[in-house]
């Protein structure tokens, strides 16, 4: 979410770049026309309307929108059209699920006294992300409970490449997070008592996680897939930021120094 935020805008899109991001969306929302004529015509006039309706906001947050409706994050009914209407729902459902993430840190620093406020400028999020950072540091080394909300912080530290840890770690990273999420779900299912949906959905999830850990077990997908994404973000974090109170290096330093040699935000996958 924090790259999408900082990345370029659809102002600066060119006609390739805005087709393919349409042909992207028609293709999430699974949408099929006999017309291939009608179809054309109405594409054509939603990317006109893309460029002049939301010419400021980022390329990467319209796509990251319409991926978090597909998962089922926006709490949105199902969408079989791609139309104006359907596309400033969707992004009013974005916009208000990024604020529920980036609410609590904005909030902290004081840069949130009202609802009225603007939303924070780039320079804003900076100071913002960098003051968060060396709070989680604080408490980690204070040993306290240390929550990246929305994993923001990790993916500010992917962007700029400041995330060290290699395809292979990541990869053990994401195995621990798979048996962590059993664990959690196995046990919330053996404590929940008035919930009998509850508990059902708990052991179901724990057996999940449980199967695609066997050798010839199904791959994750859906929500499953996405918790124990954000969970491996979260070990992630925690682990990079423990790795630093050992070493004795402080968050500032990391930051203002140059990113490390192949140390590029990754693909899709595992923890990155």
């Amino acid at each position: 979410m924090i790259k999408a935020m900082n990345g370029p805008r659809l102002a600066e899109a060119d006609q390739n770049e805005l087709d393919g991001l349409v042909k992207e969306i028609v293709f999430l929302l699974g949408l099929r026309s006999a017309d291939a004529d009608a179809t054309a015509k109405q594409l054509l006039h939603m990317t006109a309307y893309l460029r002049k309706r939301y010419h400021q906001t980022p390329t990467a947050e319209i796509r990251r929108a319409y991926q978090l409706y597909v998962e089922g994050e926006l709490g949105l009914e199902p969408i079989r059209i791609f139309d104006a209407i359907s596309l400033n729902q969707i992004m009013r459902a974005y916009w208000k699920h990024r604020g529920k993430i980036l609410h609590p840190l904005i909030e902290g620093q004081k840069l949130l006294p009202s609802a009225e406020r603007p939303e924070p400028t780039p320079d804003q999020i900076e100071a913002i992300m960098r003051q968060s950072l060396e709070d989680a540091y604080q408490r980690l080394r204070a040993k306290e409970t240390v929550t990246d909300h929305g994993n923001a912080i990790y993916e500010w530290l992917d962007a700029k490449g400041l995330i060290p840890f290699t395809p292979e770690r990541k990869q053990a990273i994401f195995k621990q997070a798979l048996t962590a999420l059993q664990q959690h779900h196995a046990w919330s299912a053996a404590t929940t008592r008035h919930n009998p949906t509850g508990r059902a959905e708990a052991r179901r999830l724990a057996d999940v996680f449980k199967k695609t850990q066997l050798a010839d077990g199904p791959p994750l997908t859906g929500e499953p897939l996405e918790e124990a994404r954000r969970y491996a973000k979260q070990l992630a974090f925690i682990l990079l930021l423990a790795e630093w109170i050992d070493a004795g290096v402080k968050p500032a330093e990391v930051l203002d120094q140059p990113p490390p040699a192949g140390a590029e935000p990754l693909p899709d996958g595992g923890v990155s």
